[in-house]
């Protein structure tokens, strides 16, 4: 896998764990918040199942992410240079605008998700965005709108935290992979008794060649 390829698995690994976390955080402040200043939250009416389901897709993208990371610092231990930080840095960009509208988008829709899945487990599915989203679509886009900045700069600063850590991350790796010269050969009898390496055996050729052959007139016939 490229350079290109695995940092954009990375990429998309932490910003699915970054946005279902702060779906997850909004879902529970838009229930806190509702209590006070809804006169119908919605969020009071289904059991939460979508919540343990969410903290299972953060765990399993943040997994993926951990796998992408230990790649890439194999990748630099095995002779690639600067493949650990073009990998770690390059697929996590600034939280620029683009990237907190998709944050936004992506977070909206998740928690719009949660409540459909929280009616639908709970035997009334939802028929609005409205109840979906808490029972106020404007104090959810408030909601999202005061997170949404906080994950993406989280997002970016975790990334900027691995690649300082590059070298705790290289000995985890190492020592997990086991990555350490190959053990030597365990040694051999010899006819004495004593331990001997097993390269210093000799090989068949070597006997042969040190032996002698017989004598001349041994091998000649003898004529009369």
């Amino acid at each position: 896998m490229g350079t290109f390829r695995t940092g954009a698995v990375l990429a998309s690994a932490t910003a699915a764990c970054a946005i279902a976390l702060n779906a997850l955080c909004a879902h529970v402040a838009l229930d806190v918040i509702g209590d006070f200043a809804l006169r119908h939250d919605a969020y009071d009416d289904d059991p939460h199942g979508s919540r343990p389901a969410l903290v299972a897709l953060a765990a399993a993208a943040a997994l993926t992410a951990l796998v992408v990371v230990a790649l890439a610092a194999h990748r630099e231990l095995r002779g690639e240079r600067g493949a650990f930080r073009a990998i770690v840095l390059g697929a996590v960009p600034r939280p620029g605008p683009l990237v907190l509208a998709a944050f936004a988008a992506l977070t909206t829709l998740a928690l719009a998700g949660m409540g459909a899945l929280d009616g639908w487990l709970a035997g009334a599915p939802v028929d609005n965005l409205g109840d979906a989203l808490g029972g106020s679509p404007l104090l959810a886009g408030t909601v999202i709108a005061v997170l949404t900045p906080l994950a993406a700069l989280a997002w970016r600063r975790l990334a900027e935290a691995l690649a300082a850590s590059r070298a705790a991350v290289f000995a985890v790796v190492a020592g997990f992979l086991r990555l350490t010269p190959a053990a030597a050969p365990a040694p051999v009898l010899a006819l004495d008794g004593a331990p001997r390496p097993l390269g210093a055996r000799r090989s068949v050729l070597a006997r042969r060649g040190g032996k002698r052959a017989p004598p001349r007139l041994l091998r000649s016939p003898i004529r009369i």
